[in-house]
């Protein structure tokens, strides 16, 4: 596994987490209306444990968003752009921007990156440790 998976995988989430977040009154309303409309037991129980599954994943997303925008705040705005563009937008061909963009070379796009990604490793790791110890 590699040393940067969480890292990678909580900024490819990042916009997923956010449409969840803004999306989470819409589906509870439409849950809520499936539930007082009546229907069998089956139906009920079906809604409530619907609605307990979009708390927990709604809880879930909030949590990602809040490390990972707590992570990002750690990053230089250079460093924030190339993490947005390489992972949470998965913007392709980034780099030829990025470079342009920045006035650098493609590869120290990519040198950099790695770096970025690096630091924000490391503040989630922080971050972790210090909630961990508070416990």
């Amino acid at each position: 596994m590699n040393k940067y998976s969480h890292a990678k995988n909580l900024l490819q989430k990042y916009a997923a987490n956010k449409a969840a977040q803004e999306n989470f009154k819409y589906e509870m309303d439409m849950i809520n209306s499936r539930l007082y409309s009546g229907g069998s037991e089956k139906t009920v129980i079906d809604m409530i444990d619907a609605k307990d599954r979009l708390v927990a994943r709604t809880h879930k997303a909030v949590k990602e968003i809040k490390q990972t925008e707590a992570a990002l705040r750690t990053l230089t705005q250079y460093q924030k752009d190339l993490l947005t563009a390489f992972y949470i937008s998965g913007a392709h061909s980034c780099a030829e921007s990025l470079a342009e963009r920045y006035n650098v070379e493609r590869s120290t796009v990519y040198r950099d990156k790695d770096k970025a990604l690096a630091r924000f490793e490391s503040a989630l790791a922080a971050s972790e440790k210090c909630k961990a110890e508070m416990f």
